[in-house]
């Protein structure tokens, strides 16, 4: 219904649907790609499927589609306001509830063996009057005791920083 966000092969709309019980708006994430690639863009969101806390955003549901031969993959989660990056200005009131909404969703993905490395601004998400946590593209496990060893789960492989996958850095 409406286009919120768009990069070169994703969009993300603003659009009303029925979801099992629920019925309304809801945030929806197409991405352009080969089959390959939206096996796995699918499989990271129903992955996070499992995460429930109230600073991350709910995944509703996440699958794979072609529409007059473009293959796409989709993500349906809550509805959402806008993104940080979207926001013109805090006030220091706003600015404090940011900084504890966004320290309690890495808490508790830390608390779960999780690290989240795609904290940016456009991941995260205002929702009524609460920040979440969204997009989850690169949430990795934690290592096994290494000091600040990771595992890939979702996104990129470790020590592989997000220019280089971009192609903007060798």
């Amino acid at each position: 219904d409406e286009l919120v966000r768009a990069e070169a092969r994703m969009a993300v709309f603003r659009a009303v649907a029925i979801y099992g019980h629920y019925a309304g708006e809801v945030l929806l994430t197409a991405v352009r790609g080969s089959q390959t690639e939206c096996d796995q863009y699918v499989r990271r969101f129903l992955e996070a499927k499992f995460l429930k806390h109230a600073n991350l955003m709910a995944v509703l549901n996440a699958g794979e589609a072609d529409v007059q031969g473009i293959h796409f993959a989709f993500v349906v989660t809550e509805p959402a306001g806008s993104t940080l990056q979207q926001e013109e200005t805090l006030d220091r009131d706003s600015a404090w509830l940011l900084a504890r909404d966004v320290v309690a969703g890495l808490g508790y993905l830390h608390s779960e063996s999780l690290v989240y490395c795609a904290l940016r601004p456009e991941t995260i998400w205002r929702v009524r009057r609460r920040w979440k946590l969204g997009d989850y593209p690169e949430l990795r496990l934690a290592g096994t005791g290494r000091a600040g060893g990771t595992r890939a789960i979702v996104g990129r492989q470790p020590g592989v920083p997000p220019e280089a996958v971009e192609g903007l850095v060798a």
